[in-house]
């Protein structure tokens, strides 16, 4: 009864550890399907500069916090996973003998946790001071059509004053509205290379979701449950045999003390009739 337990409570714990990443796969699939928008919306934003300045401003601003929640979600997804799995070797410890993270890779991942957190934050300190920029240039550009006609200038032509060029600098600093032409292409070749990063993240995460990959420690808890379940059957058969055996062998001295009873019975009557 115990072995069977066990073995129930093996494969339940198989089947949730399954099911769990099953759960975080499809979160990295969101997570990877938002940053490839970000992506397409941060070069929409740049490429569009010249001739939208206010949708520009937008898109970028849209993206780069689009590009913030996929980047906040898809680290404390990767802690929460490091985490469940943690609990999950330990109940799978508890039970059978598991080969799980070593202490050394314990320690390493959880480093590397704690420097994905750092990473996000910083990235949301510095994501957030970028958003709060295009919008006051979104407002800025509005209020002031002239600094925005210079703006435009500025982006489309080389031909711009020097006096021009800084009243862009100083009104739209760090947005698209000022910066150049070879800037713009060196961010747009950026945006695009971590969007083709992206595009091949989400092919991997949605090929594992649609394969239903199951993980190795799953497997591995499966291949003990399986082989606790041979040895139950080969205790079980030999337990049957062995009773068998008993069984025959307790019959065998019950027909034997009949003989030997019937036998005393026939001595005892034929020395009385000798007599």
């Amino acid at each position: 009864k115990k072995k069977k337990k066990k073995i129930s409570k093996l494969h339940a714990l198989a089947d949730h550890m399954d099911t769990t990443h099953e759960t975080f796969t499809k979160t990295n699939v969101v997570v990877s399907s938002i940053a490839v928008v970000s992506g397409v919306m941060s070069i929409l934003g740049l490429a569009l500069c010249p001739a939208t300045l206010g949708g520009s401003l937008v898109l970028s601003a849209a993206g780069n916090g689009l590009g913030l929640a996929a980047g906040a979600t898809r680290a404390l997804t990767g802690i929460c996973k490091h985490l469940h799995n943690k609990k999950a070797q330990a109940q799978a410890s508890s039970l059978v003998l598991i080969h799980g993270q070593g202490n050394g890779e314990a320690i390493g991942r959880e480093a590397l946790n704690a420097l994905a957190v750092c990473k996000v934050l910083y990235q949301c300190r510095n994501g957030i001071k970028d958003i709060k920029k295009n919008i006051n240039a979104f407002k800025t550009a509005k209020a002031h059509p002239r600094l925005a006609a210079a703006a435009k200038q500025f982006l489309t032509s080389d031909r711009v004053s020097a006096q021009s060029s800084r009243q862009v600098q100083r009104a739209f600093e760090s947005t698209t509205l000022a910066m150049t032409k070879s800037a713009r292409l060196l961010g747009a070749a950026t945006a695009g290379l971590f969007l083709s990063v992206n595009l091949a993240t989400l092919l991997k995460d949605w090929k594992q979701m649609k394969e239903g990959e199951r993980t190795e420690a799953a497997k591995e808890l499966r291949a003990q449950a399986q082989d606790l379940e041979e040895v139950l059957t080969e205790l079980t058969q030999l337990y049957e045999s062995l009773r068998q055996k008993v069984k025959e062998a307790f019959v065998g001295s019950l027909l034997g003390l009949e003989l030997l009873q019937e036998k005393s019975l026939l001595n005892s009557t034929f020395e009385g009739a000798m007599w």
